[in-house]
């Protein structure tokens, strides 16, 4: 039979087409007449000697197989390496492939399926109407990921890295789709709520902790400024921060106020992620949300659904206009100019936002605190190329977190 070895271990340029006995079944397993093969990500470590345990030469890589069986149709991960044109597996470990799916769709679900089975219902527990973020959204685990948890009732938020990868997720039912996030010197974190209203009662409460990684092996000089309806300043113990490289540094931002919003704007000598951790409690509900760096903003919009966000903009002077459809089909229009920091409450019964900013420098972001009585706060960055195609209440009491 015709197979592809490697009998060094290496690249692409390691791996021959040869002529190879066909492979003996033992007790309890079965001969496979290969019709097609999976790709994996862990092929590249078997052919490199990189894989989770060694590898022995020479090598057939491979690990997942579609073919036939003694007449049986089966998907079945393999012993004898799957780059063959007949492979060996146990009997008990091949799955039939029902009639209409393809053997593309059979080998999608092997290995990626089931590792994203298992990390949002075995590992998460993911429930219907929790959130759950979803990094390399457009990869093979993503994409099967984003449907798995809509098909289970839940808010996606995808994180990818091209427009192409956006509209990927976007498509597979996302209802947010971000860039993903990259070091900068400075970092702008447009919104960060605090519990306005009769939300600021005795039963509810609210911390927040600015939270900053140095990726580099440099450490850096830091700055963090910050805005406010009272205006701008640098707290005390803020100023001139040596933070470690390549270590978490957790800050308590003790002087925020419980009833208002604020931003952060990070000022670094490296580049450094930065992000604050918002901790609410309604009553005895306990809720996180993280508010993340934001883009300088162009354009963006949100479709709502009977949500009324809060709308947060920074920026030394600040011009932007706030275009919005009701659900009665009205248009209006808001034209929003500050220095520093300005909000703006969207109105009940719009159906869609766009925004649109008029000049340079500017960063924005919302926020969505729950009714009263109710629970569920979370923040989104107008990020450019980011965007929010559903929102009912969305909720951050996210029983599954990843964090990369």
């Amino acid at each position: 039979m015709k197979a592809i070895q490697i009998t060094a271990f290496g690249g692409p340029d390691s791996m021959h087409l040869v002529d190879l006995a066909e492979p003996v079944p033992g007790p309890g397993q079965e001969v496979i007449e290969v019709t097609s093969i999976g790709i994996n990500y862990a092929d590249t470590h078997q052919t490199e000697n990189s894989y989770l345990s060694p590898q022995k030469l020479p090598l057939v890589p491979g690990i997942e197989v579609v073919g036939i069986a003694n007449g049986r149709r089966v998907l079945a991960p393999v012993d004898s390496g799957g780059y063959a044109q007949k492979a060996r597996a146990h009997s008990a470990a091949m799955i039939e492939i029902p009639n209409g799916v393809s053997d593309e769709q059979a080998l999608c679900m092997l290995v990626q399926g089931s590792t994203a089975w298992h990390i949002l219902k075995t590992v998460g527990h993911l429930q219907k109407g929790e959130s759950v973020v979803i990094h390399a959204a457009a990869g093979g685990v993503g994409t099967i990921a984003i449907q798995l948890a809509k098909l289970w009732g839940a808010k996606v938020i995808a994180v990818a890295s091209s427009e192409s990868k956006r509209a990927l997720a976007k498509s597979l039912g996302a209802d947010f789709v971000s860039p993903v996030t990259v070091a900068r010197k400075v970092v702008t974190i447009p919104a960060i709520t605090g519990l306005s209203g009769k939300l600021a009662s005795s039963t509810n409460s609210v911390s927040h902790t600015l939270r900053l990684l140095v990726p580099a092996t440099i450490d850096a000089n830091v700055d963090v400024t910050i805005n406010s309806n009272d205006g701008n300043f640098i707290p005390v113990g803020l100023s001139e921060l040596d933070v470690k490289s390549q270590k978490v540094l957790d800050i308590p931002l003790t002087f925020a106020k419980i009833d208002q919003p604020f931003s952060v704007i990070v000022n670094s000598d490296q580049p450094i992620f930065a992000s604050v951790l918002s901790s609410f409690t309604y009553g005895k509900s306990p809720e996180i949300a993280w508010a993340t760096g934001a883009d300088e903003l162009k354009k963006w919009s949100v479709n709502l659904t009977g949500s009324r966000p809060t709308l947060n903009f920074v920026g030394d002077r600040i011009n932007v206009q706030i275009s919005a459809t009701g659900t009665n089909g009205k248009k209006i229009v808001k034209k929003l100019s500050a220095s520093n920091f300005v909000t703006w409450r969207a109105p009940v019964g719009l159906n869609r936002l766009e925004v649109t900013a008029s000049r340079d420098g500017i960063s924005g972001g919302v926020i969505f605190l729950p009714e009263v009585g109710g629970i569920g706060s979370s923040y989104i960055p107008m990020n450019n190329g980011a965007n929010l195609e559903t929102a009912a209440e969305p909720i951050s009491d996210a029983g599954v977190i990843s964090r990369g």
